[in-house]
């Protein structure tokens, strides 16, 4: 019984010297290795300048930058081979596969609402477009009325101008004969003045020399009235054309000349 336990007693001993020597190994070999680790990079420092340095600094930094944008293009594929590992050993094939009719119907659910979404905005937006077309129509067609109405009108405008240009040039024309009359009539206004002066002139004349039965008072009144005719003539005249016109109304017409 007491070898037995100095037995134990021995061993247990051995074997804590045993994890010691081990640590002790381990320890020395992590010196080691953090000591060869400082040589190679003192090594590799004194091999490689600056500028060395700079270049394997951006060269370390592009090649973590491939690789996380690697594993970003490849995460989904991964997370998928992960689930789809994780579930069949848990639940078997069937699960995932059910899993897999789960999330494509979802997926395909989420693409036709997006689909029915685009083709309803498509819809609204050719309304919109035939509303905006009705309107456009409807006011070239109004444009068009108006267009033809005053096409008309000029039309009209310009006939009515040629009408006054042609009154006006004729309205000249006998603004310029009138002018002409007019002028003649002056002459002949003139020569009968100087005839009526004459005249005048002449009864004078042949009421003081000229042996005549006419009294004094009946010479006078002619002589009134020769001397007032040139001032109520006019009137006198128009007087008598007044009356010519009373006449002819009053008088039958031929009946036959209005047929």
């Amino acid at each position: 019984m007491s070898c037995q336990k100095n037995y134990n007693q021995l061993k247990k001993q051995n074997e804590e010297l045993l994890q010691e020597n081990a640590k002790y190994k381990k320890t020395v070999n992590t010196g080691k290795n953090s000591i060869n680790s400082f040589i190679d990079k003192a090594t590799k420092a004194l091999g490689c300048d600056s500028n060395c340095q700079r270049q394997k600094t951006i060269d370390d930094l592009k090649n973590k930058y491939l690789a996380a944008k690697t594993n970003l293009i490849t995460a989904p594929s991964q997370v998928e081979s992960s689930y789809k590992n994780y579930l069949v050993y848990l639940e078997g094939e069937p699960a995932y596969l059910e899993y897999r009719e789960s999330e494509l119907h979802a997926k395909a659910e989420q693409i036709t609402n997006t689909i029915q979404k685009d083709v309803t905005n498509i819809i609204n937006t050719e309304k919109r477009n035939v509303n905006t077309y009705d309107g456009l129509l409807i006011n070239l067609n109004n444009i068009y009325e108006y267009y033809e109405r005053y096409l008309k009108e000029n039309i009209e405008l310009e006939n009515k101008l040629k009408i006054m240009t042609s009154d006006i040039v004729t309205n000249d024309r006998k603004t310029y004969y009138e002018e002409q009359g007019i002028e003649s009539l002056k002459k002949y206004y003139i020569i009968i003045f100087i005839f009526y002066a004459i005249v005048v002139v002449s009864f004078i004349v042949c009421c003081f020399v000229v042996p005549s039965n006419l009294s004094i008072k009946v010479k006078i009144v002619i002589l009134v009235l020769l001397i007032i005719y040139p001032f109520i003539s006019s009137w006198l005249l128009t007087q008598i054309i007044h009356l010519y016109d009373k006449t002819a109304e009053l008088l039958p017409k031929n009946v036959y000349k209005n047929i």
